[in-house]
């Protein structure tokens, strides 16, 4: 197997990992990490909160700048605050697994979000029909992010290509054709 070097912003350190292909599954129509969906009755059942900000987008659609958006605007703009931990546990994304050998365990993002105070800002890739209910019932903030999805769809492919954490099409003109038919991440697949 391959191995891919990577930023560790915890420890501001180098890590490698092995490139596996994480098997998916299909939930109510949309493609998802296998690891997601045996954890969906958590995220399904996730509580939110009325002052909760959840920010959605599409995977590579500028996520980690808008979460580092809300973040500052959180802190009132206090740098060091900001800088107290990375995106990922100042900004949970909520339907993260519990991952126990990811080269370090990581909790599940709903775990690290029940233990935070409010307000929280929340990232999440998941299609409105998959958002837990919660968020509607508490009239919870909402920020969607779109990008153009000829944009999105060359900075994922990249993505995939580096990381290999599913299967990968052998070439461009595959994985456009498969993101064209709808058979992406977090898509709705396009059943026949």
């Amino acid at each position: 197997m391959a191995e891919t070097v990577s930023w560790d912003e915890t420890t501001n350190s180098v890590w490698a990992v092995k490139q596996v292909v994480l098997p998916c599954q299909i939930l109510e129509g949309v493609l998802l990490f296998q690891a997601v969906v045996e954890n969906w009755e958590n995220i399904s059942n996730f509580q939110a909160r009325p002052d909760d900000m959840l920010i959605v987008t599409y995977p590579k659609a500028g996520t980690t700048w808008l979460q580092e958006v809300v973040d500052m605007i959180l802190n009132e703009g206090d740098v060091e605050k900001c800088k107290h931990a990375p995106i990922h546990i100042r900004v949970p994304f909520l339907e993260w697994p519990p991952l126990n050998e990811f080269p370090v365990s990581i909790a599940a993002g709903t775990d690290m979000l029940s233990k935070m105070a409010s307000p929280r800002a929340i990232k999440s890739h998941l299609p409105f029909q998959l958002v837990p209910k919660s968020f509607w019932e508490h009239n919870s903030k909402l920020i969607y992010l779109a990008r153009n999805p000829k944009d999105s769809m060359v900075s994922y492919y990249r993505f995939d290509r580096m990381t290999s954490f599913r299967r990968m099409p052998e070439t461009w003109e595959e994985y456009l054709r498969d993101f064209m038919q709808g058979n992406g991440m977090y898509q709705i697949l396009k059943v026949p």
